[in-house]
């Protein structure tokens, strides 16, 4: 999709379809993938952007950002489901806005590795970072007063697969087939 110039911009959980297949795999950038007799598809193209549109200055800034890969890591590597359930919030991600401290950016900065991140996007990878490792410490900030118990985050990949895809978010093959090669852990 982004390879023909298209962003889908509401990419998350409810966007995401699956259906029935017989293929035993798909073929993304030359791997083999087991399919698990589904296929998944993106559906949901109201907020589709494509390069050639006449777009607002906060359109071109999600096309040259390519936030799609941003809510890969917001939506699909792991979720708060427990902790917002436990204490009645709402939509966490839009709830919190916070600043990291400068040794919290210290400890965090070095997984990320060398990468040449624009500084809005260094930041939410180290705030998603400090959320899910230091989840303890961020949600007694958020809660204050509120909180009884630190709930973990629920992971549908190893967190070292986490820190791969955000190491190397702008390289969607290579992130394939690290994921191909370490599927089974």
């Amino acid at each position: 999709m982004n390879k023909e110039g298209f962003l889908h911009t509401d990419l998350h959980m409810q966007n995401v379809g699956m259906k029935r297949t017989d293929n035993e795999s798909i073929k993304i950038f030359n791997c083999d993938i087991p399919t698990h007799k589904y296929n998944i598809q993106i559906i949901d193209f109201e907020l589709i952007l494509h390069k050639n549109y006449q777009l607002r200055n906060w359109e071109k800034r999600r096309m040259q950002n390519n936030s799609d890969m941003f809510h890969i890591i917001q939506y699909f590597l792991y979720n708060f489901d427990d902790f917002e359930k436990k204490y009645e919030l709402e939509n966490i991600r839009k709830l919190i806005d916070f600043q990291l401290t400068k040794e919290y950016v210290k400890i965090l900065t070095p997984i990320l590795g060398e990468n040449n991140f624009a500084k809005d996007k260094l930041d939410f990878l180290l705030k998603n970072l400090y959320k899910i490792m230091f989840y303890e410490n961020w949600q007694k900030e958020l809660l204050g007063d509120k909180f009884i118990e630190a709930i973990p985050p629920r992971f549908y990949v190893p967190m070292e697969q986490i820190i791969y895809i955000m190491q190397n978010l702008y390289d969607p093959k290579k992130i394939t087939k690290y994921l191909v090669k370490n599927r089974n852990q």
